[in-house]
């Protein structure tokens, strides 16, 4: 496969998910043998959760989160409050919105990925729930 040096940015908002996305770092890494990418992660949980990202982290640009509104369906509107947030601070061409319990295990999936997009001129690529959920 011809391998495409696309940027690609990786968007997150954590809520309580430190250990998720430490796994998730690993196997982005492992399975991707040509990185061209930054991923950034809006920490959405409390100040004193033990599954916050550590500020010394390096392998996330990691910015501060959004308030929880009191709201019905607060968690929604936290977590898209969250996504908007990251979105602001994209500049590559293309944005994987993932989240952090969503692992992909295939092999060199960020350059297939891309090179399938530009080849079918595709503005928008995504996954559907599975369908047990």
């Amino acid at each position: 496969m011809k391998s495409m040096k696309q940027e690609l940015t990786i968007c997150t908002v954590s809520f309580n998910s430190a250990s998720c996305l430490e796994l998730n770092w690993l196997l982005v890494n492992r399975f991707n043998s040509e990185l061209n990418y930054s991923w950034i992660v809006v920490e959405n949980s409390d100040a004193n959760s033990d599954e916050r990202l550590p500020p010394e982290n390096q392998k996330f640009i990691t910015v501060e989160g959004v308030a929880c509104t009191r709201t019905r369906a607060r968690g929604s509107y936290h977590h898209a409050a969250g996504l908007n947030r990251a979105l602001e601070l994209v500049t590559s061409r293309y944005v994987l919105f993932l989240d952090p319990d969503f692992f992909i295990i295939r092999q060199d999936w960020i350059n297939e990925m891309l090179e399938h997009m530009q080849a079918n001129q595709l503005s928008f690529f995504g996954v559907p729930y599975h369908p047990a959920r």
